[in-house]
């Protein structure tokens, strides 16, 4: 074959992922044409890629896969420099995917469509923004049917935001285990007592756990489940509104607070940005990508954006990371990805086959790596030995 089917594209009949010849395409079988079609038709599709809320694709025609017979359409998407999995955001990432994935369920609804699944894995980042890449997760709606995606939302998205709003912003890190969304079962231990009083954690985590062992196997009462409209826009307005309200209880690490305690002085980092510059210009030809790891809340990243096209920002402190997404919002700054990255141990390839999610070193390749004051951690303190620092630095990057 001429083309390379994604690994971690399989598990909705309706269409694949697939490479060819270096860029991302998308095959949609015959069973997704009708609802395809209609997203076409309404104008749906247009709707929400004005918005930014869906990606942008082009219908195309590639006969090596076209050849394969059950395909209705190939599309090729808009090309994203990189690649980023919900274990690996902030609390504030998480919550601006979540809020746009109810909005395009919002906004699909009011036009006869709903999102059929609500997978955090197909969100990403671009242009600054979180964005929906799964063209095939909207499918017409069935009055009276319930969002049959609900489940999938509360473990992928409202558990997650939970647990790092009232337990520790790291616990995302769950979704690295739990693929499929953390367990209701699970979120209910691990969440503080008190947040049974909690309404959005009572129904959606609490009771919705309840309902769920009751009810093992679905039988009658899912069945039977009828839910008109007004009502289901009603329970996600209700929803994102709880979302929307949520935020984590600021605490001060080491990290967070490193600019604003005097740790640096401003002359220092005067200096350090001068220097960061002067070495950059000598590289040629010259960086496309950066990769800053210990990145802290971004400041150098940022120093750099102007004249790259892309950089990932990662930083294994929650905290500093959501500082510097929040940060680069605000300035409107479209090129940095923020992640959170613990490089001792760095997101590894999990899932079906071990190549469901790929590594954080398949994804991670820029053409330049800066590490500012993070080296001696690693040899110092965590006795790895400065030939496997510079060996590990070197798989990323050429400089």
């Amino acid at each position: 074959m001429m083309f390379d089917v994604d690994p971690g594209s399989f598990r909705d009949a309706s269409n694949f992922v697939f490479t060819y010849q270096d860029h991302i395409f998308r095959a949609i079988s015959k069973t997704y044409q009708g609802d395809y079609d209609a997203l076409l038709s309404s104008g749906v599709f247009e709707y929400l890629q004005e918005r930014t809320y869906l990606i942008k694709h082009t219908e195309t025609d590639i006969a090596e896969v076209g050849n394969l017979g059950a395909l209705y359409k190939i599309i090729k998407p808009v090309q994203l420099p990189f690649i980023s999995y919900p274990y690996e955001w902030c609390f504030d990432q998480f919550k601006d995917s979540a809020l746009l994935t109810l909005d395009i369920c919002l906004a699909a609804l009011a036009r006869d469509f709903v999102l059929k699944d609500a997978s955090a894995f197909n969100i990403q980042y671009h242009n600054g923004t979180c964005v929906l890449i799964d063209s095939t997760s909207l499918t017409r709606y069935v009055a009276g049917q319930p969002w049959m995606a609900y489940r999938q939302f509360v473990m992928h998205f409202l558990v997650p935001l939970l647990l790092m709003s009232r337990v520790s912003p790291n616990l995302n890190a769950l979704l690295r285990v739990y693929h499929e969304g953390i367990p209701l079962d699970l979120a209910r231990k691990l969440l503080p007592a008190r947040m049974v009083l909690n309404p959005c954690a009572l129904f959606n985590v609490y009771l919705h756990a309840w309902f769920e062992k009751k009810h093992q196997g679905g039988g009658q009462a899912h069945k039977d489940a009828f839910l008109p409209k007004p009502k289901l826009q009603a329970m996600l307005t209700t929803m994102r509104e709880m979302i929307a309200g949520m935020g984590t209880k600021p605490v001060l690490t080491t990290w967070s607070d490193y600019y604003q305690n005097g740790s640096t002085e401003p002359d220092t980092l005067q200096d350090k940005e001068k220097l960061l510059l002067a070495l950059f210009s000598r590289i040629s030809p010259a960086p496309k990508s950066v990769l800053d790891l210990a990145a802290n809340n971004g400041l150098f990243s940022r120093v750099l954006a102007p004249y790259v096209e892309q950089v990932i920002s990662a930083d294994f402190d929650a905290d500093a990371v959501n500082q510097g997404y929040i940060l680069n919002k605000s300035q409107g700054l479209k090129n940095i990805f923020s992640i959170t990255l613990d490089f001792r141990n760095p997101s590894g390839g999990v899932g079906w086959g071990c190549e469901e999610r790929s590594s954080f070193f398949k994804r991670g390749h820029s053409d330049l790596t800066i590490v500012l004051a993070f080296i001696h951690h690693l040899v110092l303190t965590e006795n790895i030995p400065f030939r496997m620092v510079a060996k590990i630095l070197a798989r990323l990057s050429p400089h």
